[in-house]
């Protein structure tokens, strides 16, 4: 019994005596950083202007007839861009997506100045199918930029008007952009023009306002077909 006694003692000795010394963490020295002032802020702005509106609207009333069969992706490749499409290792498997490379509107400072980090506007988009034979059911817009900068993307009632667009609902705590972008507030419209379409904003919760119907500084689109 003794002996038992003496080994479990020596053991629970030899555990304490090889248990790893805890890191030793240091208060943060808040000194060290400096905040930015009202004006280096206003020099980080990346704005959409209104041209820029013009063209995301022209581009969303070009995939609405695309996708509700009122016109063909060809027919709407001066305004697109140039087709990528997304060929499959095997020639067995399908091409079911396309991207296009219209999306750069703006970089700053200019192409030739390497010595200021780039910051740059713009938007990807892309359609989607379920075979390389069927039509294109959906698409998507995806807004780039450097979201640590102070970014304004305008959208007014006349934005969504001229698409048709009318309010179904807001939804709240949507997954931004595949769930890795934190949570978005979702805008879901459905369109006088094609009814049989659906339109998804999804944008940043603290820079736009459920109540008011309006997708401000929305982050992507996507644009769906949908039960009637």
């Amino acid at each position: 019994m003794k002996f038992s006694l003496i080994l479990l003692c020596s053991a629970c000795f030899f555990l304490t005596a090889c248990k790893p010394k805890q890191p030793e963490y240091r208060k943060l020295d808040m000194t060290q950083f400096t905040f930015a002032t009202p004006e280096e802020l206003a020099s980080m702005r990346v704005d959409f202007t209104k041209t820029d509106m013009r063209l995301i609207q022209d581009i969303l009333a070009s995939a609405s007839r695309v996708i509700s069969q009122q016109s063909t992706l060809e027919q709407e490749m001066p305004l697109l861009g140039t087709p990528n499409y997304y060929v499959p290792k095997l020639k067995t498997e399908e091409i079911r997506s396309v991207g296009f490379d219209r999306g750069r509107l703006t970089r700053f400072p200019a192409e030739n100045d390497w010595e200021t980090p780039s910051v740059f506007k713009g938007f990807s988009i892309g359609f989607g199918r379920n075979s390389t034979q069927a039509p294109w059911t959906n698409f998507g817009i995806d807004v780039k930029h450097l979201y640590e900068y102070t970014v304004s993307l305008p959208v007014t009632p006349a934005f969504l008007d001229t698409l048709g667009l009318v309010l179904v609902k807001t939804v709240p705590d949507q997954p931004c952009e595949g769930g890795k972008g934190g949570k978005c507030h979702a805008f879901m419209y459905r369109s006088r023009l094609h009814p049989k379409l659906g339109y998804i904003f999804l944008t940043d919760q603290d820079r736009s306002d459920l109540k008011s119907g309006l997708p401000t500084n929305f982050r992507s689109v996507e644009i769906r077909v949908i039960q009637p």
